[in-house]
């Protein structure tokens, strides 16, 4: 039995990081890059054709009328999201996308995480997201942490 590929939904891609970024260096993973803003799409698509990223590919939408599409819905592995939204919302566009036990991977501030994740405790409760961990990923006082969440039911 073939193996399934995992499948990674970067929400507000912008100028490229994470998603561009990950597909780069991870083939063996799918990307769909979400982009609002019509010139950073088209850049991503552009990148993705001239360095021939086969296991990418990008829409110009907000992440809201992704969550509305059936074939988006409970299909992604892992979902991204850099500088996007506080926590709450981005808990309730990724519910429906996530599959069981899907993993959601958010780079917020260092100094705002206390107060965002006391801020989403009914959202997560609400919504079955498990805090997997949290992880500093630089050494500054206000530098950037990776927050990791996991998707507790099938949607």
């Amino acid at each position: 039995k073939k193996k399934k590929k995992n499948v990674c939904l970067d929400i507000g891609t912008g100028s490229g990081f994470p998603g561009l970024l990950l597909s780069i260096i991870l083939p063996e993973i799918f990307f769909l890059l979400i982009e609002s803003i019509q010139k950073k799409s088209f850049f991503h698509k552009k990148i993705i054709n001239f360095l021939f990223l086969n296991n990418s590919t990008n829409i110009n939408s907000r992440i809201e009328g992704v969550g509305k599409i059936k074939q988006h819905r409970g299909k992604y592995d892992f979902l991204t999201a850099r500088a996007v939204s506080e926590i709450n919302p981005l808990i309730q566009f990724s519910g429906p996308l996530l599959e069981k036990n899907g993993k959601i991977l958010l780079s917020k501030q260092r100094d705002q995480i206390n107060e965002e994740l006391k801020q989403s405790k009914n959202s997560l409760e609400n919504s079955r997201k498990k805090i997997k961990g949290i992880f500093f990923v630089s050494a500054l006082n206000n530098g950037r942490v990776v927050l990791m969440l996991q998707n507790q039911e099938e949607n």
